[in-house]
């Protein structure tokens, strides 16, 4: 691998536009996560190599 590439970038956090937040996990995320998760389930499915029935 070419050293001038390195494959991990050291960036600051979070990245912060008007209509974005790129951060890392953190701590009580999931219930968001597996809320916003079931309610678009049919959308993502269609794009995400993912099961057919959500999981429970």
């Amino acid at each position: 691998m070419d050293s001038n590439f390195p494959l991990l970038l050291d960036l600051p956090l979070p990245i912060e536009t008007e209509q974005l937040i790129i951060r890392p996990p953190q701590p009580g995320d999931g219930l968001g996560l597996h809320k916003v998760i079931h309610e678009s389930y049919d959308e993502l499915v269609r794009w995400l190599n993912w099961p057919p029935i959500p999981p429970t």
